[in-house]
């Protein structure tokens, strides 16, 4: 046995017998968020995922077709006076795209480039603006 899995033992035996406190659940849905950079294909995957109670009957999104890509969902995607609508699941889903990176400016340059070893763009790209539909009297 190596000295990393001897420490990575002892830091964790602690804990082995400490009883465990679950947190409440939150009591509206979860979202979350996560982007996998792929710089060789010079996109972002991204990812939005929800669960949990009081989802949204569905999602909004302002896309622009030239840098929003290949969407794929759980239950069906549908294009609408250019948005996307994400009918959300009754059980919850994922919805997934891609986005190319690189941006160039309106003068000389770019705002918003990847490499191997660095990405630099706003967050605003990866995740338009969006529109949710409820149900009546949800928080």
């Amino acid at each position: 046995m190596s000295i990393v899995p001897r420490l990575v033992a002892a830091a964790l035996a602690p804990s082995l017998h400490t009883p465990s406190i679950a947190a409440p659940p939150l009591p509206g849905p979860v979202v979350r968020y996560d982007v996998l950079l792929l710089p060789g294909e010079d996109l972002a995957r991204v990812t939005i995922s929800i669960e949990g109670a009081g989802l949204p009957r569905a999602l909004r999104i302002r896309i622009d077709p030239l840098r929003h890509l290949e969407f794929t969902g759980d239950g069906e995607i549908e294009m609408h006076k250019g948005r996307l609508v994400w009918p959300v699941p009754g059980s919850g889903g994922k919805l997934s795209y891609d986005v190319r990176v690189p941006h160039d400016r309106n003068g000389p340059g770019q705002d918003a480039a990847i490499t191997e070893r660095w990405a630099l763009f706003r967050g605003e790209d990866l995740f338009p603006t969006m529109a949710v539909d409820t149900e009546k009297d949800v928080e």
